[in-house]
């Protein structure tokens, strides 16, 4: 098996920047994954010490993914695009749908070579999923190669998943336009899902904490309000009970992570359907 370093210097070789953490990767390290780098370990854990509760959230983000999928599936879905997906480690999608004997497919999507490269090598043999590396604000570009991957049919609803993604596009205006033109690819019947990080309920100086933080990383987050967030999605009918912190979206049971106070995961959910 390979060393970090060994990895490091492949991907050096192969053209691909290590000089800055990734989202993706970082988010794989407060999920206890090992697809990530020191320069991405050293970010997380200075954002642990703007905000300590910082792992338990992306827990919190998870566990809404799998909720939202099975709802989902309750729903007769059975195909999904996963846009910004990151790494799809222990408890993503395809997971899911195995844990659950479901026969789905999947398709994963995100900016960050290093992710998408972890993706195939975890997706390998899996005939009914796909990873693309792609811009997520590039939606026709997507389209074509998922078409050309051969997993999804586009003739049949399809679940489009943002989850942590959104915020890191800065205008508002582009989100919105930018759900139309996803949409303008789906069937009648397809839904979405997404997580966003608010600035409601945020405890003084970790918004700022984290805007400058993230000015090192690969991408910069921008955070919203409960209003701005809606906005995005105006004109789409929401499923119960609508967009709330992600704790309170069809939770399990009482032992669900900030299920009692749940501003601490400092995001909010939703699941609508694109009519």
């Amino acid at each position: 098996m390979k060393n970090e370093s060994q990895d490091e210097s492949l991907l050096i070789e192969e053209g691909i920047d290590l000089g800055r953490p990734s989202v993706a990767r970082i988010y794989d390290y407060l999920l206890g994954g090992y697809h990530n780098f020191e320069i991405d370990r050293t970010f997380a854990e200075k954002s642990k010490v703007i905000y300590p509760d910082v792992a338990l959230a992306a827990q919190v983000g998870r566990a809404f993914l799998r909720r939202s999928v099975t709802y989902l599936l309750e729903k007769g879905i059975r195909q999904f695009i996963d846009i910004g997906s990151g790494i799809p480690t222990s408890g993503h999608i395809h997971e899911i749908l195995k844990a659950l004997n479901v026969d789905g497919r999947v398709v994963y999507v995100d900016i960050d070579p290093v992710a998408v490269a972890h993706s195939k090598a975890i997706l390998r043999g899996n005939s009914q999923t796909l990873a693309l590396i792609e811009d997520a604000r590039n939606p026709e570009k997507i389209f074509a190669g998922i078409q050309e991957g051969d997993v999804i049919n586009f003739d049949q609803p399809v679940a489009l998943l943002f989850i942590t993604l959104l915020q890191f596009i800065e205008d508002v205006n582009e989100s919105r336009d930018l759900i139309a033109r996803y949409k303008s690819h789906l069937a009648p019947g397809s839904y979405l899902a997404f997580t966003y990080g608010t600035t409601e309920g945020t405890p003084p100086g970790v918004l700022e904490g984290f805007s400058k933080l993230s000015e090192a990383s690969s991408t910069k987050a921008y955070y919203r309000d409960r209003d701005e967030i809606f906005g995005i999605f105006e004109g789409y009918k929401f499923e119960e009970p609508g967009i709330v912190y992600a704790p309170l979206w069809q939770p399990e049971g009482p032992e669900d992570i900030f299920l009692n106070q749940p501003e601490r995961s400092l995001i909010y959910a939703g699941v609508a359907k694109l009519n």
